[in-house]
């Protein structure tokens, strides 16, 4: 049987008020919300890359990566976000979710170098230097020389108990990042690992040169060095 005219009206009208009720409870938890985290109703500006912005700026990385993640959700081609968002998980010790982010960049923008390079330290930061390999050597068919991926890789390799192997892609690496300490100091230990003591010493001098806070490892290598046969 049709449904006569005034029945389908009181419908309509039924369906429209209850829509308006939904929105509006939306609303006020909406606003209850703002109230109970900021301790203010939200201004029109407040976004959430605003919101979240603001809490990395007063050191409350929990909020700001609840915020990221929902910035995420909102605007899935922005390239900065998953990169502000993995940065966030890492600091507030969420290591599979950094990751997580950091695939997705990568998904979003395969041609990228940085990408595959961040993605790589992530997992070698996660202690995944397999996956860190990969990543790193992605990153490197993008961009050869690449420093960032040359060091990541080294790490990777001397990770992996390869250390020739290493001092081969960390030597590329100094060439290109020469004042990098952090890439002496590795080159220090993987020629220490294999026996090039006098090397060793060489490239850790460089390394508590550029950063003092390489002292410790040059006097083990000196040690190493005056005991060696």
């Amino acid at each position: 049987m049709a449904t006569r005219p005034e029945t389908g009206s009181l419908a309509l009208r039924v369906a429209f008020g209850t829509g308006l009720l939904l929105y509006g409870l939306a609303f006020v938890a909406g606003m209850t919300w703002a109230v109970v985290e900021q301790g203010r109703p939200p201004a029109l500006g407040d976004s959430p890359l605003t919101l979240a912005d603001r809490a990395y700026a007063r050191g409350d990385l929990e909020r700001a990566a609840r915020e990221y993640r929902m910035v995420a959700r909102i605007d899935a081609s922005n390239y900065d976000t998953p990169k502000r968002l993995a940065e966030m998980l890492s600091r507030t010790g969420d290591p599979s979710g950094e990751i997580d982010q950091f695939h997705r960049a990568t998904e979003l923008w395969p041609k990228n170098p940085a990408t595959h390079r961040r993605l790589g330290w992530a997992y070698l930061h996660n202690r995944r230097p397999a996956e860190a390999e990969r990543a790193f050597n992605e990153a490197l068919a993008l961009a050869p020389d690449d420093g960032g991926s040359l060091h990541g890789l080294g790490e990777a390799l001397l990770d992996r108990g390869r250390p020739e192997a290493a001092i081969r892609v960390l030597s590329a690496a100094a060439s290109s990042w020469p004042d990098n300490a952090e890439i002496h100091n590795s080159l220090g230990i993987a020629n220490g690992v294999v026996g090039r003591h006098a090397q060793a010493v060489l490239h850790l001098e460089t390394a508590r040169r550029l950063d003092p806070r390489f002292e410790d490892n040059l006097e083990r290598a000196r040690r190493a060095a005056t005991q060696a046969p």
